[in-house]
């Protein structure tokens, strides 16, 4: 049976959060992203429902293969995933919680889907820590909530701490596809980086460099 299209639409951008991007079409259209999770029958988190991309793709007019890219389709069975065309575990994956970076949310109108990746605990482009609980409640950030840039409770996201030197450096795109110093390209084993975590970094280094704010 095909849906009736939201009031506001939107594509997903290439590289946004899927659940991200529930919760950026449940604001323009002023629900909450369980009626959307409900009205799809895509949990949250861990999207993984073949059918519930094409409901998505009926309510929101996007594309179903770009959202199912978008989400965390299990690969080899429960403990593997599949994120923006690699494979890896799911331990490598977020999913029980939202991380923000406030001020790329604040520049670019969503959220990254790279924030789902456990090894970027810091945002590349402000060198700051990604914020995972909101300062005035202290509540963990959930992804049922109203807004991309606030808790339920009403405060408004602040920016995370100065990320260390080596934690911005660690969360950098690929720095082997640039030279390095004149000295030509580091190599993927120079890196210690796990090494699933860098396949992702493979497949998403023309994302993160190529987008602009």
């Amino acid at each position: 049976m095909t849906m009736a299209r939201l009031f506001i639409t939107g594509d997903i951008q290439e590289d946004e959060s899927l659940p991200g991007y529930l919760i950026r079409l449940s604001h323009a259209n002023g629900v909450r992203p369980s009626l959307l999770t409900n009205l799809t029958g895509l949990p949250i988190g861990y999207e993984h429902r073949s059918s519930g991309f094409l409901q998505l793709a009926s309510l929101s007019g996007s594309d179903p293969e770009v959202l199912r890219r978008a989400s965390f389709a299990p690969e080899g069975g429960y403990e593997g995933s599949r994120f923006n065309g690699s494979s890896l575990s799911r331990r490598h994956l977020v999913t029980d919680g939202a991380r923000v970076c406030p001020e790329c949310v604040k520049e670019r109108g969503y959220l990254d889907r790279l924030w789902h990746l456990r090894a970027f605990a810091a945002c590349h482009r402000h060198q700051l820590l990604l914020i995972d609980r909101c300062k005035a409640c202290a509540r963990p950030i959930q992804w049922q909530r109203r807004k991309l840039d606030r808790c339920d409770c009403g405060h408004v996201f602040e920016r995370g701490g100065r990320a260390p030197e080596w934690l911005v450096e660690y969360t950098q795109p690929p720095n082997w596809m640039s030279p390095v110093n004149g000295a030509g390209c580091r190599r993927p084993d120079e890196l210690e980086v796990p090494h699933q975590t860098l396949d992702v970094w493979r497949n998403l280094h023309r994302l993160t460099t190529s987008a602009t704010l």
